[in-house]
């Protein structure tokens, strides 16, 4: 199973900033990607048990994975355009 997860956040290493009218896009590189898994005895959050965005039992916490010790390099990704809803 962290197999799986940790394959799912390697592929994924690519993040968006919000930045005034566009997100900046932001990629991470690894030599050394290597996670484990934590071991949780409480999860809160007031985003995900905010039940107008999230109805009652439509998200449940999975995992909590952990790197430590991982060289890394950030670097700028392609931007992304804003888009407002009117």
């Amino acid at each position: 199973m962290i197999d799986v997860a940790s394959d799912f956040f390697k592929a994924g290493a690519t993040g968006y900033s919000p930045n005034g009218n566009k997100y900046e896009g932001l990629v991470l590189y690894t030599d050394n990607w290597k996670v484990q898994a934590l071991e949780v005895s409480a999860v809160k959050s007031s985003f995900f048990e905010d039940e107008s965005i999230f109805p009652k039992g439509s998200v449940t916490f999975d995992n909590a994975l952990l790197m430590t010790n991982v060289q890394h390099d950030w670097s700028s990704g392609c931007d992304k355009p804003m888009v407002v809803s009117a």
